[in-house]
């Protein structure tokens, strides 16, 4: 599988900017034969707590979404957020070459230290799902710190996705955070991170594809692009190699 993560500026809470940029990667990721595309959380209006102004009943970013995969032919992964009464979701998506929603996805840990979770409902599981035969699953940011979900997902997920929006004040945290959970459990880890100044917070960005030894095969820092990378799934030869997860105690699952 050929795998695009979008390392993007989000401009601040406009959808059709973001949206409208986000189709230029894709016809990009078209060229070079990509499978699945992946952009970070929030994907086209930042990280806002303004759930009333971004927030959708409609499904107008899954529309979105659905008309660009089949347009382009590809496996196409987005954040979005989902107006519920008061509160919000904070959505990762994943629709597939067809038009079908693949993967949906809320995050479960609302960043308090920021007030997420005074704006948004927590979501309450994830699912593990083939796309283009390699099972995978996506967190969301925040989530990177809590690994029972990690350690759970990874008895049938290969490759992890975390979608984010990590600011540059404690990238060296993601970094470490990333590699943990890799080599822990033995996945391939796909994290794709906003960069530049938006609404006061710096990005770095540090979008990266990680090896279940925890070896980083590619990384881009401080710049808007595109990294492309591709992944073949030999994990269960891998742990067969090292088996660790043999050793894992029943309640540990």
């Amino acid at each position: 599988m050929k795998l695009g993560l979008v390392q993007s500026y989000i401009q601040w809470e406009d959808k059709q900017a973001n949206q409208e940029k986000a189709q230029k990667k894709m016809e990009e990721a078209t060229r070079l034969g990509v499978d699945l595309l992946l952009f970070p959380e929030m994907s086209f209006t930042g990280f806002s707590m303004e759930v009333e102004r971004i927030g959708e009943e409609d499904g107008e970013t899954i529309e979105f979404l659905r008309k660009c995969a089949q347009q382009y032919r590809m496996n196409i992964g987005a954040g979005w957020v989902e107006r519920t009464g008061k509160k919000g979701k904070n959505h990762y998506t994943i629709v597939g070459r067809n038009g079908d929603i693949l993967l949906d996805y809320v995050k479960m840990h609302p960043f308090s230290y920021s007030g997420e979770d005074k704006y948004y409902e927590a979501g309450d599981g994830y699912e593990v799902v083939e796309v283009d035969g390699i099972p995978l699953t996506t967190f969301i940011c925040y989530d990177l710190r809590f690994p029972m979900s990690f350690w759970k997902a990874s008895e049938k997920a290969h490759l992890i996705l975390l979608p984010a929006n990590w600011p540059q004040r404690r990238i060296g945290q993601f970094k470490t955070l990333l590699q943990a959970r890799a080599i822990e459990n033995q996945v391939y880890f796909a994290a794709i991170n906003c960069v530049g100044d938006i609404h006061d917070i710096s990005y770095s960005g540090a979008t990266c594809f990680i090896n279940p030894k925890g070896e980083v095969v590619a990384m881009v820092e401080d710049e808007e692009t595109m990294l492309v990378v591709d992944m073949e799934d030999d994990v269960e030869l891998q742990r067969k190699r090292f088996p660790v997860h043999q050793d894992r105690r029943r309640e540990e699952r």
